[in-house]
């Protein structure tokens, strides 16, 4: 078995996704695996990192994730993340594209959709760029 960084954080998540399948009524929360998985940050955490450190456009890739689904559920520069997904169990491909401002739009546009979700004109382009530059890369 190839023991790469990106291999381990492969592996870390497919385990993750079993853990998560066994209760399957569970809600989301930010503490879904704190007690079948105490350990799961300080697990995951060097494994991404090091996926990272090996791969820069890991870093661009992970980044445009959370791009996303800042704009599809939250609403800012900071929200609690919910564990305990299950694939397409909250996916919405309306919500995605009501969401996400389409690459059509202009300045004013642009920065109406960002403030809306209390990110500054800074903010939108700090993260505009990132995602632009993640897009080039993958």
């Amino acid at each position: 078995m190839d023991s790469s960084p990106f291999s381990k954080a492969i592996v870390t998540l497919a385990i993750l996704v079993m853990l998560s399948m066994g209760s399957s009524n569970a809600q989301l929360s930010t503490d879904f695996y704190s007690k079948s998985c105490p350990h799961l940050f300080s697990t995951v955490k060097p494994v991404v990192q090091s996926a990272i450190n090996k791969e820069a456009r890991m870093g661009a890739s992970i980044l445009r994730l959370f791009f996303h689904d800042c704009f599809v559920n939250l609403g800012g520069p900071e929200w609690d993340v919910k564990l305990g997904r299950r694939d397409a169990r909250t996916a919405s491909q309306a919500a995605a594209n009501n969401s996400i401002p389409p690459p059509t739009s202009n300045l004013n546009q642009l920065i109406s959709r960002f403030n809306a979700l209390g990110l500054s004109t800074r903010d939108m382009v700090a993260l505009s760029g990132c995602v632009s530059v993640s897009s080039k890369v993958l």
